[in-house]
């Protein structure tokens, strides 16, 4: 096949392939997804996709087609007879975030991951994007548990929103965004909340986005990730089934039916909450007042680092939610089940 060269030509190629995988594989499945009141039509190329990305995007999936939406991502992968067309890559390119600068421009952004073999770019013009798959069989957990992250970043980006690395838990009436780099107690302590009074709303990634001039923080994914041993401790999700990632050391599970009555769709944010390990040996979790700039920097970078392109405009939005909203450390105590209530007690000041 003939290489492309920029941006333009390589966007169209991909259109081409997904054309010919369309037609010679079977008729193409859709459905809609709604993040927030921001509508995106999924089309996926064959059943295997669909089936493996639909289970973490249930929260958000719409009962019924949609006449207009705001964006569409046609998700497709290597097949013969389909093949998806080869770039001329260069020394410049697989910069950090996977980023393809010669595959971006100021119209189409491009990214590709080395590990599992997935390109995704997206055109702000017609606001069309393809999240191409070479090798099925390459891809890692996070695929599955945050499918299509790259491309609904940049939707979200376009009107306004922001996908964020954070947890989330609350009320209807307001809730806290867990902000912290992996590892720093995030979906340790949004499970900890669940069946504990709060309702669980994420785990790993949040939208955020202003409703009537006030930030709103939304659910995108119906998946929990959790290491081992707070999964096998914890008393909701520890009968239900779950895959394992030897490479993370952490359990993927998709909500349940019976697991909704504890989670929540979205709330107004009412504060960032930084958990933060107690070195000490007291049982009991609280609240001390953070900074400004301690809480961007767990707020910002853990995002940045984990989303390609537009860092700047990225940036600017969490500095504006970060200047509005308090920001709380969570020391977090020996006993996990006290965790809910030093939230509660945080909410019921604010």
């Amino acid at each position: 096949m003939n290489q492309v060269t920029t941006a333009a030509q390589y966007f169209s190629a991909l259109g081409d392939a997904w054309n010919r995988a369309t037609q010679v594989w079977c008729p193409e499945l859709q459905c809609f997804m709604q993040f927030g009141d921001i509508i995106v039509r999924l089309r996926f190329s064959d059943t295997l996709l669909y089936e493996a990305y639909l289970p973490a995007l249930d929260r958000a999936r719409m009962p019924e087609a949609m006449k207009s939406w705001d964006a569409e991502i046609c998700i497709m992968r290597n097949m013969p007879g389909s093949e998806l067309p080869t770039p001329r890559w260069s020394s410049g390119d697989h910069i950090p975030r996977g980023e393809v600068p010669s595959l971006s421009d100021g119209n189409i952004r491009s990214a590709y991951n080395i590990q599992t073999s997935v390109l995704s770019s997206y055109c702000n013009n017609s606001r069309v994007g393809f999240h191409c798959v070479r090798d099925f069989n390459r891809l890692k957990q996070y695929e599955f548990g945050a499918p299509l992250r790259d491309i609904i970043s940049w939707i979200l980006q376009d009107h306004g929103a922001q996908l964020v690395h954070g947890a989330a838990v609350g009320y209807a009436s307001g809730g806290v965004l867990l902000a912290g780099r992996g590892g720093s107690g995030k979906s340790t302590t949004a499970t900890s909340c669940l069946g504990q009074g709060l309702k669980y709303l994420a785990d790993d990634y949040c939208l955020l986005h202003k409703v009537n001039g006030t930030w709103w923080v939304g659910a995108v994914y119906d998946s929990i990730k959790l290491c081992s041993h707070d999964a096998v401790n914890n008393p909701i999700l520890e009968h239900y089934e779950s895959s394992y990632s030897q490479e993370t050391g952490k359990n993927l599970f998709f909500i349940q039916r019976d697991i909704e009555r504890y989670t929540c769709n979205g709330f107004p944010l009412k504060a960032i909450v930084l958990p933060k390990l107690n070195l000490g040996t007291t049982a009991y979790s609280h609240c001390i007042s953070a900074s400004k700039s301690i809480a961007i920097q767990a707020l910002a970078p853990s995002t940045l680092f984990q989303l390609p392109c537009s860092r700047a405009k990225s940036f600017h939005l969490m500095s504006s939610v970060v200047k509005e909203v308090p920001a709380f450390e969570l020391i977090l105590g020996s006993d996990r089940a006290r965790v809910s209530a030093s939230i509660v007690e945080l909410l019921d000041r604010l």
